[in-house]
């Protein structure tokens, strides 16, 4: 497979989706600059569908082609490949985040939205709650806490209390869960990945 590249002169990102749906850490968690353009190539010999968390909806990529060049500014996003034919999953999340684009994630019922989400390396993530405050500890896959985020927050707050844009950390890299408490009750959790989908 190849390598995501930024062309000079406004030439699209290339990412590649596997034969088997996937696309490699490398390319799933990208972080580029404002207005990069981002186009997907199906090497395989099915169509796919990559469904996007916000802003782009769904695109089709049919067996053996290059969809059209997407691009945002100050947005970050979410998507999965799912096979066109039956709708499995068979990628993702995977995560592209243009500028200083933060994920907005929304707590709501005591349960994150689009559940597992994804950032790219150095990504931004942004809570908002509103329907209670809660609070957050985030865990590695040995479920110690551990700190991921600059300004990372304790709690999140129900709107309109402003909740921080957290900065992912250089060394925080693949899988964490987030265990959530509304009062002191448990109250739902999550999973983010940084830069890997493993």
């Amino acid at each position: 497979m190849a390598t995501a590249r930024i062309h000079p002169l406004g030439n699209p990102v290339d990412i590649t989706i596997s034969p088997s749906g996937t696309i490699t850490n490398a390319q799933g968690f990208l972080s580029v600059a404002d207005g990069t353009q981002i186009e997907f190539s199906n090497t395989g010999t099915i169509g796919y569908n990559l469904v996007f968390t916000a802003v782009f909806g769904t695109i089709s990529a049919p067996r053996q082609s290059t969809t059209n060049p997407i691009s945002d500014s100050a947005v970050a996003v979410n998507y999965v490949v799912k096979r066109a034919d039956n709708g499995v999953q068979t990628g993702g999340p995977y995560a592209i985040q243009w500028g200083n684009g933060a994920l907005e994630v929304s707590i709501t019922s005591s349960a994150p939205n689009n559940d597992p989400v994804a950032v790219p390396l150095l990504g931004n993530i942004h809570f908002t709650a509103t329907d209670d405050s809660y609070g957050i500890v985030w865990k590695d896959k040995n479920n110690n806490p551990v700190t991921i985020w600059n300004q990372q927050a304790s709690q999140i707050y129900e709107s309109p209390t402003p909740n921080p844009v957290q900065k992912a950390l250089p060394q925080a890299s693949g899988p964490y869960t987030y265990p959530l408490t509304a009062g002191m009750n448990a109250a739902g959790k999550g999973t983010i990945h940084i830069g890997s989908g493993s």
